[in-house]
């Protein structure tokens, strides 16, 4: 087993935050996300969202006054004008009697007329930054003058060929690079993008090497296991922690007791786990 903040799984962008950034437990297992294709007013769109088997309600905000649908995956919209909308899907998880939401966000113009075919082939790449950081290259083809930006999966935009960027916590994030062009031709615009989920890399911890992390683990022979946190700061510690137990089973509590019935011989434990320094940055 491995015993090491191995932050670039999906738990590890649990929002374990102060107060002033405080997001509930659940907001890093569950994270929203959509893509979407279209023509002119009318859009299809298809949720991508990763939620660990937790059982979710979605609801969508179409980006206008009256614009919503319900626990929808997959559905066609036709949007009543020729404008930019900002379109969110939000998971509610209230499972346990824990209530959560995540919102994802994403601006949708409803003046496209479809894919800009034989005009852009996107494609990019990504390298890791700093902690929590990574670096994204613009790798399209591009044939005709395009309006270019990034989504990068946190709420934030970026226009330029290189964006290089630092997210609040380490995971997965939905990132799009979207390329909007005029179409001679059929006299429209078009949209064509390359989009997929990107695991952002936070190994080591980020409040300036003064929070580290460790767990003890012992088994008793029969497939049951008990996992320690034994971690050492002088910060003030957010008091959770979550593990991933390596078969696709996640909890947070301090101490875990957890059963293997995968089979396997060998599974990798990672831990996460967050402080707060006097200035309420979270790391």
């Amino acid at each position: 087993m491995e015993k090491a903040l191995r932050s670039a799984l999906t738990i590890g962008a649990l929002a374990l935050a102060a107060a002033s950034m405080a997001q509930p437990p659940c907001g890093g297992l569950i994270r929203p996300a959509f893509t979407y294709v279209q023509a002119n007013q009318e859009v299809y769109f298809i949720d991508s969202s990763i939620t660990h088997n937790i059982s979710v309600v979605r609801s969508w905000d179409m980006g206008y006054v009256g614009g919503t649908m319900g626990d929808s995956t997959e559905f066609s919209y036709y949007f009543p004008d020729t404008l930019t909308h900002n379109v969110c899907l939000t998971l509610t998880d209230t499972a346990a009697g824990q209530y959560c939401q995540t919102t994802f966000c994403r601006q949708v113009r409803s003046d496209i007329d479809g894919y800009c075919t034989g005009l852009v082939d996107p494609s990019f790449a990504v390298s890791d930054g700093t902690v929590n950081g990574a670096e994204f290259t613009s790798t399209s083809t591009i044939l005709t003058p395009a309006e270019s930006y990034w989504e990068l999966g946190d709420g934030t935009t970026d226009t330029s060929a290189y964006a290089s960027h630092t997210y609040l916590w380490p995971g997965k994030y939905y990132v799009a690079l979207n390329h909007v062009a005029y179409d001679q031709q059929s006299q429209s615009y078009c949209r064509s993008s390359a989009e997929r989920w990107v695991a952002v890399d936070g190994n080591g911890a980020t409040c300036n090497q003064q929070l580290f992390a460790n767990f003890s683990s012992a088994g008793n022979g029969s497939g049951f296991w008990t996992f320690n946190a034994e971690t050492v700061t002088a910060l003030a510690k957010v008091g959770l922690e979550v593990w991933s137990f390596g078969d696709g089973s996640i909890s947070i509590v301090p101490a875990a007791l957890h059963q293997y019935i995968d089979g396997r011989s060998s599974h990798q434990v990672c831990m996460l786990t967050a402080a707060v320094d006097a200035i309420q940055h979270t790391c």
